[in-house]
This record gives structure tokens, sequence and C-alpha cells, in this order.
């Protein structure tokens, strides 16, 4: 049998015997203008295969800025919340954004496939919402009980920002009570598109697929997970569920199998032939193939979740989440009055071998859950998870950290290499940790080994991430962030290929009138391009870029910001802007 990795990540009291001393925070970013009442809250991210980087969160209040761009809420803004989108380039300049109109909703997942193509999954609680020019209908809204009719929502955009296709479901799909962990998406090595989450409507249909609530009298909650193709065409769609509250929390693909993660109230639950029994609040992990055949499925725990499922290059999947008192897994059982959090590993069978203890502590946990995970290129594994000010978490058997001093709503994250090593810890004094329970951080590796990281933070003003200090706005009670960090380990995927770099890169004159140049040493490749875009994100021309300097006229170009896109094989790597004037 294979070995399989298990840790428990719980409090502790002993001091810590590492140093994370080599942090490189390569930038941070963040909203920049007044929300009144408001703010906004990032808790998605997602490198795309070319190193650029989304993220997706939402926002409340009158209005949020994302560059140069203010989106407005002109539904009662004290209380509406709208999903807002966010492209990066590698070195944090935004390439464009989106956010939801006329209609209150939030993104529950976001991925991307082999070609660079972005996809948001969400809901929303209003009878409609637009995004872009595509209006979708809830057919079942109820007016009395918006919240009780929620309906989901699908989205695919190119790499520039085009929204190619949406969808939705017809039926009523209910989060698990944390809205912001509420299903998870994934897209295969087609660039098929699997999303999940829980309804608790008498039937779900989705496409042509008619799901039926398996205790629908009650309206308990039942687990549904669809498949569509790269054309917004359902290929197929199931559900699993029992007589009580079953859910699942997230979603993840290794190209050829479907990962879920989630728990289960229910006496038992049926994956396809495979049951799971039940005395209490259990976690689970499945793996399905791609046309929707369940290869197995695990109990990972009693009374706690599976909040977070991530699978390495070798076909293995870790699984991470947290429990409160007594921790099951198989055989093996750990006992602890005051709960913690668990990283595991499964074997691509389901096997998961003579677990990694470290030590529990007896120091109370309030609140006891992964935020997110990711792996990369080295099968390394990293986890974000909550803090609570002046406490500390034990990460092995011989580190313990702390929140900075000065934190409010602490956060970390931690890496771990495939034999169980801890490579890496960063912790940041806010992000979205105990105190507010509704703030979520997400995580992403690009190929290269970069770790993307999002949250928002609140009350401090400036937070400073690396050499970038972030701030508040008028009457903004969060912000979001996103930030980009090279961990101490070394880490490139060797199946990614590789761009050439741009070391320096520049246009002058800026501002211009008549005529600029673009400027640029090293070798951008065979076919590198500039594109000219307004910022509306209109294109204005293409430009080939065959030697060192390129002058192009500006001379027929209204006065304004404009977007100058370098494109490598077809490739965004490098986004300048140009002013003209006039």
């Amino acid at each position: 049998m294979k070995k399989a990795l298990l840790f428990f990540i719980v409090w502790s009291g002993a001091l810590s015997m590492f140093t994370a001393g080599a942090q490189s925070w390569q930038w941070a970013r963040s909203s920049m203008c007044s929300s009144f009442l408001g703010g906004s809250e990032g808790f998605l991210v997602k490198a795309d295969p070319y190193n650029n980087v989304y993220m997706a969160g939402f926002y409340y209040g009158d209005s949020v800025c994302v560059g140069t761009t203010t989106y407005y809420n002109p539904i009662n803004p004290t209380n509406n919340v709208q999903t807002l989108i966010v492209k990066y380039d590698s070195t944090g300049n935004v390439l464009w954004s989106k956010a939801g109109k006329h209609g209150q909703s939030r993104p529950i997942a976001i991925t991307t496939d082999h070609k660079g193509n972005m996809y948001v999954f969400g809901y929303f609680t209003t009878d409609s919402i637009r995004f872009d020019e595509q209006l979708l209908i809830n057919t079942g809204f109820d007016h009395l009980h918006p919240l009780a009719n929620a309906c989901y929502y699908l989205l695919k955009f190119d790499e520039e920002g085009t929204l190619l296709w949406s969808d939705n479901g017809n039926g009523s799909i209910h989060p698990d009570g944390d809205y912001l962990k509420a299903g998870g998406m994934a897209a295969d090595a087609s660039g098929d598109i699997y999303i999940a989450s829980t309804f608790n409507s008498d039937t779900l249909k989705i496409g042509t697929n008619r799901l039926i609530n398996t205790n629908a009298i009650d309206s308990t909650d039942d687990i549904f997970i669809a498949k569509y193709n790269t054309s917004g065409n359902v290929l197929w769609a199931k559900s699993f569920g029992g007589s009580k509250d079953d859910f699942v929390l997230d979603v993840a693909s290794n190209g050829s199998k479907i990962f879920l993660g989630g728990y289960f109230t229910s006496g038992f639950i049926n994956f396809g032939g495979n049951i799971l029994y039940n005395s209490r609040k259990k976690g689970y992990v499945a793996s399905m193939d791609i046309n929707g055949n369940v290869l197995w499925a695990r109990n990972t725990g009693s009374k706690g979740k599976t909040r977070c499922v991530a699978p390495d290059k070798k076909g293995n999947v870790y699984v991470s989440g947290g429990f409160t008192d007594t921790l099951g897994f198989d055989t093996y059982n750990i006992i602890n009055n005051y709960g913690g959090y668990y990283l595991t590993r499964f074997d691509s069978t389901g096997n998961m071998q003579t677990p990694k203890i470290l030590k529990p502590v007896n120091q109370l946990v309030s609140c006891c859950d992964v935020y997110s995970m990711t792996t990369d290129a080295c099968n390394d594994v990293w986890i974000s998870i909550n803090m609570e000010a002046g406490k500390g978490v034990s990460i092995d058997n011989s580190t313990t950290v702390y929140p900075p001093n000065g934190s409010q709503d602490p956060t970390m994250f931690v890496g771990y290499n495939a034999a169980g090593t801890l490579i890496d810890h960063v912790e940041l004094k806010s992000g979205g940790g105990y105190n507010t329970g509704l703030s979520n951080t997400g995580l992403s590796a690009d190929s290269r080994g970069n770790i993307f990281f999002t949250g928002d933070f609140r009350i401090l003003d400036p937070f400073v991430v690396g050499a970038d200090s972030l701030h508040l706005y008028g009457g903004q009670q969060t912000n979001i962030f996103v930030g980009k960090y090279k961990p101490l380990t070394d880490c490139v995927d060797p199946e990614q290929p590789v761009y050439p770099s741009v070391p320096v890169i520049k246009i002058y004159p800026d501002p211009a009138r008549s005529e600029t140049v673009l400027s640029y040493t090293g070798d951008l490749g065979v076919g590198a391009t500039m594109t000219l875009r307004d910022i509306t994100g209109r294109m204005i021309h293409v430009y080939p870029l065959t030697t060192q300097l390129t002058p192009f006229s500006v001379a027929d170009l209204a006065q304004g910001t404009y977007l100058c896109m370098i494109h490598v094989t077809g490739r965004e790597i490098y986004t300048l802007r140009l002013v003209v004037v006039r």
C-alpha cells in the first residue's frame, strides 16, 4: 500500500522553531476609492496557464474602484451585494474587470481552462442578474422569501474579458451556512467544466436534466454536480443526498478525474453505490470520472467538514478541513476536546495510510476551518487557515506560529512538501480571520511556483503586505486585496511553456500627442505583438513587434487612457498604460 499523509493542524502553546525570514512578497493590490458604508471582500483566486491571475469576490456599499474603473451599486447600496471579478497580469496590473448589475449576487468558485478562458460559478437572490449584456432570470424567485430561492449562474469569459456565454439553473440552490464556501468548480483536460453545490427545492433543472430531492417533503439539502462542455451545453447532471442536510464545499480536477469534498448529516449517503454511514455530522471525499461515474468515496472524519480538495500531479488528492472534538479516518481516531485542523492525502484508489500526527494541545478553538488549498508543480501543498489574535497555531511537531502584533482578523498560509515537511509559512495582520466568521481567503499557485493570495482587511490603515501599503478609503469597512508571494522553495512546472522574459519595457513619450515608441530589451520571440485598446477594452490596433523600437501614431486617438498589451505567441504577458493628451 502506498503511503498517504495526514497532518492534524491544531492550536499549540509551544515556541516556534521555524523562521520564514526569506519571505518575498512580489506585490499586493487593493481597490482604491471611497465606498459609503460598505466595502469589498475577496476570497477566490486562480492563476491561468500564462501566470496571469483572476480574483473574485463581491462589493457592497455604493461603489468600488478597480484600476481606472468605478462600479456603482444602484439598488439599496447599504445591503446589496454584487459579484466582482478582476484579472491581473503577473506584475499586478489590472487587465480587465467585471461586476454584476441590477441584482444581488455572489461568486462561489472560479477556474480557468488550458486555453486561458475564465469561468465564474455563483448565485443570485433577486429575480434577475445581468453580466455585460446577458440577462439571467430566476424563474423561482419569491419576493416574500428572496434568500430561500437562490439561483446559480455560470459565466465563461475569454482572455480579453469578453463574455462568451452564460447559463443558470431552474430551481433553488441552498449554500452551506457559510455562504462564501458554497460549492466548487473545476475544469478537466479538455476544457469541460464541472460545477457543484447544494439544492433544497423539490427539483433542480439543469439543461434537460431534472434532479429530484430525496426528501422534498422536508426541503432538505441535496448535493448536485453538473458537467458543461466548452460551448455551454450541459452534458450530464447528478445528485446525491439522504434524509437530512448534505453539502458539497469544494470540487477539483486533475484533468481526468473529479473530486468532491463536503459533509453530510444524513444517517447515510449513497455515492453511486459507495455508501457512507454517519452518526453525526461527518466529512467526506468522493472521486468521479469525467462521465459522472463514482470511483470511490470515503469518510473523512466525524464532527467536522471537508472544506477543500486539491489533487497533485501524481494522482493523489489532498483533503483538508476542521473538526471540533473527535476526528475519525477509517480505523484511526483522534480525540481532542478543543478541535483543530487537518490535512490528509488519499492515493488514486482512495487509500489513506498510516497518518503522521501532530501533537494536539489543550487550547480552546472557537472556529476551526481551513479556508483554501492549492498544490503547485512540485506537488507541494498550501493551505490557508484562520487565526485568532494572541493565539498560536501548531503547524508541525516543533513549530507554533502567532499572529503579528496589532492584528485585526489575522490569517496565514502554510506550505508542506510531498513528504510532509514544513517548507514555508506566512502570517498576515488581517485578511479574513476568526472574528468576522464570514471572511474567507483564496490560494492559487502558478506554473513558476508563485503563490497568489486574496482576502480582505479591515480596521488597519495601512495594511502592509511586503513593500506595499494598502488603505481603507472613505467609509470602507473592508477592502479587498490580492498579493503575489514567492515561496522559500524554487518550483517551476517543466510541462508549462516558458515565455521570453521582459526585463525592460517602456513607452515614451508618455503622455503622448502624435507619436510614441514602444521600447524593450531582451528577446520576445517570434510572433510578438502589441494590442492597443481603449479603457473600455475596445481594440484599436494590433502592431507586430519585430524590432526593439516600434513607433506608432496616436494622432487620431481621442484624449484619454489606453492599454498597450504585449503578447507572445498570442498570450498576454505584459500590459502598459499610455495617456494621450490634446
